[in-house]
């Protein structure tokens, strides 16, 4: 796949080095790097037990403009905010400041982050309206230094743990279908699937039965279910303003997702 076609997922932050540091923590530093590219390029490979899929991710300091050329591949933006502008009675404007610097033109972010360095805590001069403004314009406010409730048991408990900080950050980025996914749970042509074996042992509704009772499926298919359903929240109501060809291939992802929690291959309909 080409690096130039791969969806951007765009760090706004006041410096370059903030936001270069930002992308360093959540990849992990598990990023093939093009330094022959004028505007610098980082490829990161996203795994789950579902998909995987490459993306760039680009930081974009207060000094600067969306290129016009990153306009249609846009799939998240981050809003990186420091301890120090976090306690700024502005914070909410720079922001704004950040996100129309950054979703300019055609550009449409489908996730939407706004990661605070610090505790985002009420007590802040402008921790209210940060959380108020996050809330009008979709962003998912994430505090990189919240933790578990300590008297809780953590939120580990369940197929679906609660995830904090970094994590939470590297969750949400994981749950979008992106543009390019590529499966790989995928079966190969020539060998028969577990359906398929199932099916030459007994009856169809055996088999659904078997299924039914297998908790490790079900857990599979409700995580996937729980992701198709964090990515409709995520797109709300930005497909209708997306032009026409990425609008139908933005559907199409999330009809597959769906249809893959529901244990229907989309390809095969």
């Amino acid at each position: 796949m080409a690096c130039h076609i791969l969806p951007i997922i765009l760090v706004s932050a006041g410096d370059r080095a903030d936001a270069k540091k930002f992308i360093e923590d959540v990849t992990k530093g598990q990023v093939v790097e093009f330094e022959n590219w004028t505007e610098g390029s980082k490829v990161w490979m996203i795994t789950n037990k579902y998909y995987h899929a490459q993306v760039q991710l680009k930081p974009l300091d207060d000094s600067r403009q969306l290129p016009d050329v990153w306009e249609h591949r846009v799939e998240a933006h981050v809003i990186y905010i420091t301890e120090a502008e976090e306690k700024e009675a502005l914070v909410a404007e720079l922001a704004e400041e950040r996100r129309s610097r950054a979703l300019r033109g055609n550009a449409r972010a489908l996730v939407r982050l706004l990661v605070c360095a610090g505790g985002a805590s009420a007590t802040s001069l402008g921790g209210d309206a940060l959380r108020s403004w996050a809330r009008r314009n979709r962003y998912e406010l994430v505090s990189l230094t919240e933790e578990p409730d300590p008297d809780s048991d953590g939120g580990t408990d369940g197929p679906f743990p609660e995830t904090y900080g970094l994590d939470r950050v590297r969750a949400t980025l994981h749950a979008h279908p992106w543009r390019g996914l590529e499966r790989i749970d995928q079966p190969m042509d020539d060998e028969p699937g577990p359906a398929a074996e199932l099916a030459a042992q007994g009856s169809d509704s055996e088999h659904e039965h078997n299924e039914g009772d297998d908790p490790e499926v079900a857990v599979e298919r409700a995580e996937r279910f729980a992701a198709a359903l964090g990515a409709l929240g995520a797109v709300g109501g930005a497909l209708g303003d997306l032009p026409s060809e990425e609008r139908l291939a933005a559907a199409e992802q999330l009809v597959g997702e769906f249809c893959r929690a529901l244990g229907v291959d989309l390809p095969a309909l």
